[in-house]
């Protein structure tokens, strides 16, 4: 009996040895070079999330803090809730919480975020972290996107007027009505980083096998630094 409740224990043991660490996960950046304190070789049971193509970059408005993130876990997350803290020094000296637009965030998939910070300089850091989020997800719909491309403005005043925009159509595939639709696209530079994070909100419901045209504005200094764009949709199901 002795022996058997020994091998039961050493058992035990090694099972929880080999579990992901629930502790949440810290992504650390600076300007774009971050260290990832995540299990990034297998997709975890637990919410986590990767930083990626991260940068601090200054548009037209001031300084920002803009990225993606990934789900790298099994968990379909809903209404992430993000925390960036602004370090100089080993001292935070400025945090806030930061809310990806779209609000559906299922397992892989990416979404942008940005937001906009008083101070930057070349001896600062950030650190983000996911605080919070949902697991509901009964009323996702996701417009099918077509036809959309980059259009840059010929003329405009660099730091003062829009250069960019990404534009196409939006269309409800499904036989249901969908509303509150939110189209959102990142800008990236020619290094791959995203230089804004930005969305046409649609109010108007999209009826089965309709479509409806957006526009998305990039509001960075020049149109060298949107020479590429990624789309992401999120609607409400109408039942």
């Amino acid at each position: 009996m002795t022996s058997r409740l020994l091998a039961w224990a050493l058992t035990a043991i090694l099972v929880v040895s080999l579990l992901p660490s629930m502790a949440t996960p810290i992504v650390s950046a600076q300007d774009g070079d971050h260290l990832i304190y995540l299990p990034l070789l297998l997709k975890t049971p637990f919410p986590s999330i990767t930083l990626m193509n991260d940068q601090a970059y200054r548009d037209i408005f001031g300084w920002n803090v803009f990225g993606e993130i990934m789900n790298d876990s099994y968990i379909y997350i809903k209404n992430p809730v993000l925390e960036l803290k602004i370090i100089k020094n080993n001292l935070v000296i400025e945090s806030r919480e930061v809310k990806p637009l779209l609000t559906n965030f299922p397992p892989g998939a990416e979404i942008c975020f940005g937001t906009p910070i008083s101070v930057w300089a070349e001896d600062m850091s950030y650190e983000i972290k996911l605080i919070s989020y949902e697991l509901d997800i009964s009323t996702i719909a996701q417009p099918l996107v077509e036809n959309p491309r980059l259009l840059v403005v010929d003329d405009y005043t660099p730091g003062v007027d829009i250069p960019a925009y990404i534009i196409g159509d939006a269309t409800n595939t499904s036989d249901q009505i969908i509303s509150d639709v939110w189209i959102t696209g990142a800008f990236f530079d020619a290094y791959g980083k995203v230089t804004g994070c930005e969305w046409d909100y649609m109010i108007s419901t999209i009826d089965p096998n309709s479509t409806i045209p957006f526009s998305i504005p990039f509001y960075g200094r020049l149109t060298e630094d949107a020479v590429n764009f990624r789309l992401y949709t999120d609607g409400t199901v109408n039942e």
